[in-house]
């Protein structure tokens, strides 16, 4: 078990391992669909800059192909926990999206904002309103249950609000801070920057545990 090394030899293995995503544990199980989709990002969106943005769907259809098939079929060492396929949705949807924003700004921010807070709403009330008896009936005689781990329709609305809901709160913001405010400069960088520091984080997290599991003093702990 990764919490129980005991050697300088089997941290160097754990963490070799981790970085070529030959184990799956939790945290770092992630890693395999959001490293390649950070590598890949400047590709496709210089393709959506050509506007190319045909291949986006058709490239992920061929890789819907594939992992219909076998969803471990770009995988190596450990099965992966967490399929690359369960993101392919958002991911294009995002692409798309972000690009269609950018272009057009049909909708302005105070009314997007309350569009989006209405969504969310209601996604929230479907998701925990089984709490009440009544929200709770309904949703067993139609099976509302939005999930996500086997993702559903329901969790592809909910998690499509949420992310609405966020993108609509930071535009509202963000169209009364001036530009050169350090806040703003700040938010910018860690949004621009967030998938490296996420993945990144992630392994300092476990580095920390196997430092910790061999004895490591806790100046190098806080240090790492």
């Amino acid at each position: 078990s990764y919490f129980y090394l005991q050697t300088v030899d089997q941290v160097v293995d754990f963490g070799l391992s981790s970085f070529l995503f030959l184990n799956q544990i939790p945290i770092l199980h992630i890693l395999p669909t959001f490293v390649p989709l950070f590598v890949l990002s400047p590709a496709l969106l210089y393709l959506l800059s050509r506007n190319w943005d045909w291949s986006l769907p058709i490239g992920s259809l061929a890789l819907f192909g594939i992992f219909v098939s076998d969803p471990n079929a770009l995988s190596f060492g450990e099965s992966r926990i967490f399929p690359m396929i369960l993101w392919q949705v958002y991911f294009v949807f995002g692409c798309f999206l972000g690009k269609r924003v950018s272009e057009a700004r049909i909708v302005d921010s105070n009314g997007q904002l309350m569009l989006a807070c209405v969504v969310f709403g209601l996604c929230l009330m479907l998701k925990y309103g089984g709490y009440f008896s009544t929200i709770h009936d309904w949703k067993e005689a139609y099976n509302l249950f939005p999930k996500k781990f086997p993702l559903n329709t329901l969790g592809l609305v909910h998690g499509s609000a949420f992310l609405a809901f966020v993108y609509a709160v930071f535009r509202f913001v963000s169209n009364r801070v001036k530009s050169g405010n350090p806040v703003v400069t700040v938010l910018n960088l860690i949004g621009r920057q967030s998938l490296l520091v996420f993945f990144l984080h992630a392994y300092a997290v476990f580095a920390v545990k196997a430092l910790t599991s061999i004895g490591a003093t806790p100046a190098l702990v806080l240090a790492a």
